[in-house]
């Protein structure tokens, strides 16, 4: 089983340096949004195979597109570049995934360090639904790569423009009436 960690940047000056601040150990896709472009790389770092693109599009919906389209790995990660892994988080993510092998995703407590508190989203274990999905960010999300691609799951990055166009429509159609 792969695990590959899929991060998402801006203005990123060395795809190795990122990867070494972010603890990471595993496979890593790194998408960076610059006008600076970093150019393509692929090497081995240790086992590891490090990748990393710059694209001058911005959004993070976008990035996350771009980094899930070019993946390999059978787990996939999402991670935005100012976390930082714990140096078990393979075997952590690994052991979950042989624990519950019907799982498409499992959401993982990515602890949140803010204000001098830590912030813990996930509480218990159990089935993570529509309805309470929304309460989790993207970074806790890990999933199986082959089965989320074959459902054509896309991150959205419009979102905010067609919100905003359909709250322009209703409110003029409430000033019709």
């Amino acid at each position: 089983m792969i695990l590959e960690v899929l991060v998402s940047t801006m203005k990123c000056t060395s795809y190795k340096e990122l990867y070494k601040k972010m603890n990471l150990t595993t496979d890593a896709f790194i998408v960076n949004q610059s006008d600076n472009d970093l150019g393509t790389i692929k090497e081995k770092i240790k086992e590891s195979v490090l990748k990393g693109m710059t694209f001058c599009e911005k959004g993070v919906g976008l990035s996350r597109n771009m980094a899930l389209m070019r993946a390999n790995g059978d787990i996939c990660l999402m991670a935005d570049d100012d976390m930082v892994y714990v140096d078990s988080y393979e075997s952590i993510v690994k052991r979950a995934y042989s624990n519950y092998p019907d799982a498409d995703m499992i959401v993982f407590n990515v602890r949140i360090h803010q204000n001098g508190k830590t912030i813990e989203k996930v509480k218990k274990n159990g089935r993570v639904h529509l309805w309470n999905a929304l309460k989790y960010g993207t970074v806790c999300f890990s999933f199986r790569r082959k089965n989320v691609w074959s459902k054509e799951f896309h991150f959205l990055y419009y979102l905010v423009v067609e919100l905003e166009m359909d709250l322009e429509r209703i409110h003029c159609l409430l000033r019709m009436y």
